[in-house]
C-alpha cells in the first residue's frame, strides 16, 4: 500500500463520525483531489479485504465504518510488513526466506503471498525483486532509485530509530551535524531542521549501502564535477565522508560517490538560495541538450521552436535548475499534470523528446511529472501563438439581418481580432462560407448547413456563458478532426495470461514488425524510450509510441491482467505508431486525452472484458 493511500486509510478510521470532502483529504495529505479521488476508488476496491466500508453522501463527503477491527488491523499491519521485509532485503548483504519467515512468525507456505506483495511494491517504484536459490533475496535497479526508495521507507522514522537501523552512530551523527551547522554559518544560512533531518537520512542510506559493497555507477553524474560553483559543495562531501570513516582507497567508485553527496547536500540546504544561481559558463550544455531536442521535434513533427527566444531560454533555465534533481532521481508531484495533457497533448510530447535527451544524458528516467512541468514551456508557446492568431467567422442567422448585426457588434467589441467574413440567412440557403475558420450562429445548424466548419450557437447578446463557449472553440479550433474519414487507422487486441511490460512490448511490435508495419530498428526505437521516459498517461492507461516511416497507426491493447507500467498498473495499453511529420497525430492526441482525463469515460474503458466492447466505447467516442 502506498504511503499516503495508508495514511488516508490511517485519517479515515480515526474519524469515523466525520465527514470528508477530497479537498480536506487533499489539504492533509498534501496530494491533488484527483489523487484523493484515485486513492478512494482504491479502497471501495478493498472494502472486503480491509474490513471497512466507505460510503459517499452526495455533496457532503466521505465517512468512513469499519466493520471489522482485526481485519482492519491486518489490512494495515500488511504493509508494515512488506516495509519490513524490503527494508531487511535493502540494508543486509544476504536475506534468506527462513530468516524473514523467522521474524515475522510465517511458515514458509505463508511467505508466498507476502512476497508476491514485495515484488508489486518494488517493481513499482521501478526496481524487482529476484529470489536465487540457496542465496536469498535481492532487489536489481539503479542504485539511485533504490536510495530514494529506501529513505521513502524511513522517512517517518524519529531519528534514533534510524541510528539502529542504518547503523549510523549518534556520535557520528553529532559531529555532522556540528560541521554542517558551522559550514552554513560561515556562508550566512539558517539551518532548517526538517532539511537537516532528510540529508542526515540520506547520509546514513549511502554510508549504509557503500559498507554493501553497492555503490553508483560512473557516468550518472557527467558534467557535474567540473562546474566551478560545485566545488565547495565537493570539498565539503569529502569532508563528511572522511569525518563518517570512509577511506577514499577502499571504496569502489569514490569520485561518483563524493559528486553524489554533494548533490544531496545542495538539495538539502541551498534550495533557491545564492548558491544556485546558474554559472554561464555552464549555460552552453544546457543550451546543447534542448537544442538537440528541438531538432529532432523539426525534423520528426516539422515544427520549428527553435526561433521563438522565450521558449529556448526558459527550457534552458528550467532544465539547469532542475539537473541536479533529476541526477538524483528525485521528483515532485505537478498538479497541473492532467492539465497539460488535456489543454494541450501535443505539448507533453515535445517535452517527452526533450525529457529522452536529458535521460540518455543522466541515465535515469525522468517521471511523467517532471516531463509534464517541461510540458509548460511548450504550452506557454502553444498559447502564445493561439492568441496571435486572427480567426475569421462567419454570422449566420434564421432570417432578417437585425440580430445578425447585433451579434456582430458585440463580436467587434469583446474580440477586435476576430474577422467577420459575412452575414448570412439560412431563409437564402447561402452556405458558401468557405473562408471562414467558424460559424458564430443564432441557430443551430445541420451538418449540411455547416458543411464541415466548426459553429457554435450563442445569442445576440453573447453572454457570459456564451463568451466561454466560443473562446473554448477558438482554443481548439483546427485540433478538431473528422475521425471516420481522416482519423489514423485503429486496431485493437486483448492479451491473455500475466504478463510483464517488456514482454507486452516485444509481442505487439514483434507482430508489426512480422506485417511489416514497422522496422526492427523502429521496435528498438519504442523499447527503448521506454527505457528513458515515462509513458503512463493516467492511471490504469499507458501510450508508449514511436515515429516510423510507413503510414500512421493506433493499437488499443486490452490486457486480461493489470500490469505494472511505471508506478501505475495499466490494463489497457495504447501503442502509438506515426509517420513523421504526420499532422493528424496532433488531432488523434488530442482525443484520445480528453477520453481519457474523463473519469467516468476512463473507467467504462478499464471495465471493458471484450475486444468488442472496448471497440464500441472507443467508436462511440469518436463519433460523437
Amino acid at each position: 500500500m502506498l504511503k499516503k493511500k495508508r495514511k488516508l486509510v490511517k485519517i479515515l478510521s480515526e474519524s469515523t463520525e466525520q465527514l470528508w470532502n477530497s479537498e480536506q483529504l487533499a489539504g492533509l495529505l498534501h496530494t491533488s483531489q484527483r489523487t484523493v479521488l484515485r486513492y478512494i476508488k482504491e479502497l471501495k476496491e478493498e472494502e472486503e479485504k480491509g474490513g471497512f466500508q466507505l460510503c459517499s453522501q452526495k455533496g457532503k463527503g466521505y465517512i468512513f465504518e469499519i466493520v471489522d477491527r482485526e481485519r482492519l488491523r491486518q489490512y494495515l499491519a500488511e504493509n508494515e510488513e512488506v516495509k519490513q521485509i524490503l527494508l531487511k532485503i535493502l540494508l543486509e548483504k544476504i536475506c534468506k526466506l527462513d530468516d524473514l519467515a523467522e521474524i515475522l512468525h510465517y511458515s514458509r507456505s505463508g511467505m508466498a503471498g507476502l512476497i508476491e506483495q514485495v515484488t508489486e511494491e518494488a517493481e513499482a517504484h521501478g526496481l524487482k525483486l529476484l529470489g536465487k536459490p540457496y542465496v536469498g533475496f535481492v532487489v536489481y535497479g539503479s542504485e539511485i532509485h533504490i536510495r530514494n526508495y529506501l529513505y521513502e521507507l524511513i522517512k517517518e522514522i524519529d531519528i534514533d530509530q534510524t541510528e539502529a537501523l542504518l547503523q549510523f552512530p549518534a556520535k557520528q551523527i553529532e559531529t555532522v551535524r556540528g560541521f554542517v551547522e558551522n559550514g552554513l554559518k560561515k556562508k550566512g544560512v539558517e539551518k532548517d531542521l526538517g532539511r537537516e533531518e532528510f540529508f542526515l537520512k540520506y547520509l546514513g542510506i549511502q554510508l549504509c549501502r557503500m559498507r554493501l559493497d553497492e555503490t553508483i555507477c560512473i557516468g550518472f553524474f557527467a558534467n557535474m564535477g567540473n562546474e566551478g560553483h560545485f566545488q565547495d559543495d565537493l570539498g565539503v562531501a569529502e569532508e563528511l565522508l572522511k569525518l563518517c570513516g570512509i577511506d577514499r582507497q577502499a571504496v569502489a567508485n569514490y569520485e561518483t560517490e563524493r559528486i553524489y553527496l554533494a548533490l544531496i547536500y545542495r538539495q538539502a540546504f541551498w534550495q533557491n538560495g545564492i548558491v544556485d544561481k546558474i554559472d554561464e559558463r555552464d549555460l552552453g550544455f544546457y543550451q546543447k541538450l534542448v537544442e538537440t531536442a528541438l531538432i529532432r521535434i523539426r525534423n520528426d513533427y516539422h515544427m520549428d521552436l527553435l526561433e521563438d527566444e522565450t521558449l529556448v531560454n526558459g527550457l534552458i533555465l528550467h532544465v539547469a535548475s532542475s539537473y541536479r534533481k533529476y541526477l538524483l532521481g528525485m521528483e515532485e508531484e505537478n498538479y497541473f499534470h492532467n492539465n497539460i495533457l488535456e489543454t494541450y497533448p501535443t505539448a507533453y510530447y515535445f517535452a517527452m523528446e526533450l525529457g529522452e535527451e536529458i535521460s540518455n544524458h543522466i541515465g535515469l528516467p525522468l517521471s511523467k511529472y517532471e516531463i509534464s512541468f517541461l510540458g509548460m514551456h511548450f504550452a506557454s508557446f502553444l498559447e502564445r501563438n493561439l492568441q496571435s492568431h486572427s480567426w475569421k467567422a462567419a454570422i449566420v442567422c434564421m432570417s432578417g439581418f437585425g440580430t445578425a448585426q447585433l451579434l456582430q457588434s458585440r463580436l467587434k467589441n469583446l474580440y477586435g481580432d476576430l474577422e467577420i467574413t459575412g452575414l448570412y440567412s439560412l431563409d437564402d440557403g447561402n452556405f458558401s462560407w468557405q473562408n471562414a475558420d467558424l460559424l458564430i450562429t443564432t441557430v443551430p445548424l445541420t451538418e449540411e448547413e455547416a458543411a464541415g466548419k466548426a459553429w457554435v450557437q450563442v445569442s445576440p447578446l453573447l453572454t457570459l456563458e456564451e463568451q466561454i463557449s466560443l473562446e473554448n472553440m477558438f482554443k481548439h479550433l483546427g485540433r478538431r478532426s473528422r475521425w471516420q474519414e481522416d482519423g489514423v487507422p485503429k486496431y485493437f487486441r486483448y492479451l491473455n495470461g500475466k504478463m510483464k511490460k517488456q514482454d507486452i512490448l516485444e509481442q505487439l511490435c514483434n507482430s508489426y514488425v512480422e506485417m511489416g508495419q514497422i522496422s526492427k530498428e523502429e521496435k528498438a526505437g519504442i523499447l527503448e524510450r521506454e527505457s528513458l521516459v515515462s509513458t503512463e498517461i493516467v492511471d490504469g492507461v499507458a501510450m508508449p509510441h514511436g515515429l516510423i516511416q510507413k503510414a500512421s497507426f493506433l493499437t488499443f491493447v486490452l490486457l486480461e491482467h493489470p500490469v505494472m507500467w511505471g508506478r501505475t498498473r495499466v490494463r489497457l495499453v495504447i501503442l502509438g505508431c506515426f509517420h513523421r511529420g504526420d499532422e493528424r497525430m496532433k488531432q488523434e492526441l488530442e482525443h484520445i486525452f480528453q477520453m481519457l482525463l474523463n473519469e467516468e469515460r476512463k473507467e467504462e474503458l478499464l471495465d471493458c472484458k471484450t475486444i468488442s466492447q472496448l471497440e464500441e466505447k472507443i467508436s462511440e467516442y469518436y463519433k460523437k
